[in-house]
């Protein structure tokens, strides 16, 4: 596996895992490669995870949470937990954060999704927080592998838990 930063030419095979990632919320091919391209283009951590040629993972950190609330009105439009960022933007504004980490699901359980964050957090020298559904299982036992601690619960019902790595 072989794990380096993407460039303008791996837009679109991001943008395709990550609408086969995210199968709550239909995304136009236009849509995830707008989000993928705008994250590419900013000079913040990134990296994919790549299997001969084929990329298999991705993950986005940024290095200060209060720049979520610069394309707030953007993040709006991606995923139903997405207005849940603007509360750690607030109460983490000078921390790092994870944007989005997914891996191809035939390549889950692999420790790929482990190896993307730990590479962030050796790269990003500062508290590195994510944001999770507790209810995704798969995102729950990846955290747990990289020594998450859960910092605190949001949302209704405590559905999202803000852990730090």
């Amino acid at each position: 596996m072989q794990y380096e930063k993407p460039s303008e030419k791996d837009i679109s095979d991001i943008s395709i895992l990550f609408r086969k990632s995210f199968l709550e919320k239909k995304f136009s091919k236009k849509f995830s490669e707008r989000v993928i391209s705008i994250y590419l283009k900013n000079p913040e951590f990134s990296l994919v995870a790549r299997d001969k040629n084929t990329i298999v993972g991705f993950i986005y950190a940024i290095d200060d949470a209060s720049k979520i609330l610069k394309n707030a009105s953007f993040l709006d439009k991606m995923l139903p937990s997405t207005q849940l960022l603007l509360v750690p933007a607030k109460k983490y504004r000078n921390d790092a954060f994870v944007i989005l980490t997914f891996v191809d699901k035939a390549y889950r359980n692999k420790g790929i999704g482990s190896e993307l964050i730990n590479r962030a957090i050796n790269q990003i020298h500062k508290p590195l927080f994510c944001q999770i559904d507790m209810k995704n299982k798969s995102s729950m036992c990846m955290i747990k592998k990289c020594g998450a601690k859960l910092v605190e619960t949001i949302g209704i019902f405590k559905k999202y838990g803000i852990y730090e790595l």
